[in-house]
């Protein structure tokens, strides 16, 4: 069932001109999580849960999805399209997917991982894991723009608007189209495991994959409760 979704959300920001200018020109900027207050926001750690084979599915196919995506895109851009393209991207989507396996699996049989007690495939898991964690973040590469439920929150005000000197913009959702607001869930969990991964990813299964949407670009820390935080989604910039 969809989140019932407020009449008006508002955004703390100093008195600058970034902001006089996105006021005129009623555009809103999306900045990338890695720039955001909280170091954890949109980071998850991912546990994995899954046999060594399901691992290795879920990096294939996270590795083919991105490489074939940046490959087709470089092709557009030059103006090369249709089928031998798709067939172009998707070789060379394997091929790149098929080497980083093997890298993996020759990383794994180096003596330091036996001296930390680590089995040769204890090892091979770990660095696959590593890799679905850097392939998945790769992927979630949207802009966010971060809004509040509360127009008159002291910490808001000190925090986002130059220490009470800046304004608060309040924004209506009635709008042509219609954005659609996400809400922040605050869970000071912030582990993922492979095997919702591999139910998203591998089997397309649609309640996974809005668990593993929210779990990766809503998910906050319960400290940061008092921010009542909505999100818009888009590119970056």
């Amino acid at each position: 069932m969809p989140i019932e979704q407020p009449e008006k959300v508002y955004r703390y920001r100093d008195f600058g001109e970034l902001t006089i200018d996105s006021l005129c020109q009623d555009k809103l900027y999306f900045a990338a999580p890695n720039t955001f207050n909280d170091p954890m926001d949109c980071q998850p750690t991912v546990v994995a849960d899954s046999s060594k084979e399901e691992l290795q599915a879920v990096l294939r196919e996270l590795i083919k999805r991105r490489v074939s995506s940046e490959v087709l895109t470089s092709l557009k851009k030059a103006k090369l399209n249709g089928e031998n393209a798709y067939q172009h991207s998707n070789l060379l989507a394997q091929n790149a997917a098929e080497q980083t396996l093997a890298n993996i699996s020759y990383h794994a049989t180096n003596p330091d991982y036996e001296e930390h007690n680590m089995s040769f495939e204890e090892a091979e898991c770990w660095l696959l894991t590593c890799d679905i964690q850097a392939e998945l973040l790769k992927q979630y590469n949207k802009g966010v723009c971060c809004f509040s439920e509360a127009p008159d929150n002291s910490l808001l005000w000190s925090h986002y608007g130059d220490q009470h000197r800046g304004l608060c913009i309040g924004y209506t959702l009635d709008r042509n189209p219609k954005p659609f607001m996400h809400k922040v869930i605050y869970d000071d969990k912030r582990t993922l495991q492979t095997s919702l991964i591999a139910r998203a990813v591998l089997h397309n299964e649609t309640a996974a994959r809005e668990e593993l949407d929210n779990s990766v670009l809503l998910r906050k820390a319960s400290p940061w409760s008092y921010e009542s935080e909505w999100r818009l989604f888009d590119s970056v910039g």
